[in-house]
């Protein structure tokens, strides 16, 4: 509250976007859902540069639906920062994606009050879209106000996921153990790379989400604690994994809470670990599964997994999808000579 009310002081003010105040309102309780757009906008700086029509989403009007509140809200936080930083945001509940008739699956659930057991938002560090154009079409709405028009490219399809690490599977040793045995089963089964050694490579960084304790960018020399304890994982003891390759079942609370001490693997929190058709490894939504698909998007410092539904997508949330988080995927499209696509989000 320091930081909206005093956005002056020697700390980088977050009264500038809205989709700043987003993380701040989730943290608070509301009697009125409608609230969690209404009662903030006297603390936000107005963006005068915006169009008549885009000001106009962020008017209070207690007679609009809930959805409406926050559909418009959202979309205005969009037009506003020009990109997709707003989506950082997005990590559905099933529940809540369970209700997307009633929601678009774009719109920020300001209304539902932050669990613990939500999941981090994704580091800043990344630049996916590299390469791209900015979004040009986040204030259309010839398809209707629910729909959202985002532009960018296909570049995968999600092959395989594990179960979702909870907050209970990572508070217990012993479970999150056996949720990184699934990941190097996940891994080993599904993925074929020439050089084993980069492949628990990508792993590592891919459960860090390239990220380290102080907040950069990992570095290999940054893993190592982590990728022996997963190459430890895979060892001639009981279950067997793929091609004479076996996972240990030995515990170690040791070898475990050094592990934890030296790479910070708090983003698996209320994601999956997944590998895609084309054998990369990411951590994505806990409500991703098989056949969805992975995109860069204009404006999007991440890849996005999407769900085709109909004549429409819906959008599940950002990912972590190793070797494609700054701009790869993007050059190797414009290398092939392929168009861009027009995704309807709904």
């Amino acid at each position: 509250m320091f930081d909206i009310l005093y956005p002056d002081h020697r700390f980088i003010s977050r009264r500038k976007h809205l989709a700043n105040m987003f993380v701040s309102i989730r943290q608070f309780e509301k009697t009125e859902p409608k609230d969690s757009i209404f009662a903030i906008l006297g603390l936000l700086d107005k963006d005068t540069s915006l169009e008549s029509s885009q000001a106009t989403l962020l008017e209070v009007d207690y007679a609009k639906s809930l959805s409406s509140v926050l559909r418009d809200a959202t979309r205005y936080s969009l037009c506003q920062s020009g990109d997709l930083h707003t989506f950082n945001l997005i990590n559905h509940r099933f529940d809540v994606l369970d209700d997307c008739q009633s929601f678009p699956t774009w719109a920020i659930r300001t209304d539902l009050q932050r669990e613990f057991r939500d999941a981090s938002e994704l580091p800043l560090n990344f630049n996916a879209g590299d390469g791209l154009e900015a979004p040009s079409l986040l204030h259309d709405v010839l398809l209707g106000e629910e729909v959202l028009l985002l532009q960018g490219i296909v570049v995968d399809e999600v092959y395989q996921t594990t179960a979702t690490c909870l907050e209970s599977t990572w508070k217990s040793d012993e479970e999150f153990y056996e949720w990184l045995i699934s990941v190097m089963g996940t891994v080993l089964r599904h993925c074929n790379v020439a050089s084993r050694e980069e492949l628990y490579l990508a792993t590592a960084f891919t459960l860090v989400a390239d990220e380290t304790w102080g907040g950069g960018r990992a570095r290999s020399s940054d893993l190592q604690v982590l990728l022996t304890y997963l190459k430890s994982l895979a060892s001639d003891d009981n279950d067997e994994a793929s091609d004479g390759d076996r996972i240990t079942k030995g515990f170690d609370l040791g070898k475990m809470n050094s592990m934890r001490g030296a790479s910070y693997v708090e983003y698996c929190v209320g994601r999956r670990f997944f590998v895609t058709g084309a054998g990369r490894v990411g951590i994505g939504p806990r409500c991703m599964q098989p056949e969805d698909v992975i995109v860069v998007l204009r404006g999007g410092g991440w890849p996005f997994i999407l769900r085709k539904k109909g004549d429409g997508y819906w959008l599940l949330g950002p990912a972590y999808v190793h070797g494609i988080m700054d701009g790869e995927a993007v050059q190797m499209h414009k290398a092939r000579g392929a168009s861009e696509k027009e995704f309807h989000i709904r």
